[in-house]
């Protein structure tokens, strides 16, 4: 059994008194190290949630403005691209009315030459038809 006698009274006191000491000079600064630490862990998780949320946004701005960017080369692309078709036509159009105007050209000369030809050879066939009256009739 447990008995009371004058050491467990000393003892008792040796226990409080050690207990306050050690409280006092390592279980208290052991403990606020604790704190500060988990309170130091816990801002660092709710800054690096605060970074990945303007990670986050800032890529959606990224996007974004890819996106517009993006759009905006399309729509300049498609601007040139009927400029350069309507250029196009239009060079095509000069050289389609030059090419008739040369064409036309081309059949007047023929057309004039063509009738001088006519020309020369129904002078020529009168020519040669009076030479072969005159062949036969001599004969």
């Amino acid at each position: 059994m447990l008995e009371f006698n004058q050491w467990f009274f000393v003892l008792l006191a040796l226990f409080i008194s050690t207990y306050f000491i050690l409280n006092r000079i390592l279980f208290q600064p052991l403990l606020q190290v604790f704190r500060e630490r988990t309170q130091a862990i816990e801002g660092s998780i709710e800054e690096a949630g605060k970074v990945q949320d303007q990670k986050d946004q800032k890529l959606q701005e990224f996007k974004r403005g890819m996106n517009e960017a993006s759009q905006k080369a399309k729509a300049e692309f498609e601007t040139l691209r009927e400029e350069g078709l309507k250029s196009q036509r239009e060079l095509l159009e000069e050289a389609g009315k030059e090419a008739q105007g040369m064409i036309e050209t081309a059949r007047e000369t023929i057309r004039a030459e063509s009738e001088k030809a006519r020309s020369a050879l129904r002078a020529d066939a009168d020519k040669y038809a009076d030479k072969i009256v005159d062949k036969l009739l001599r004969v």
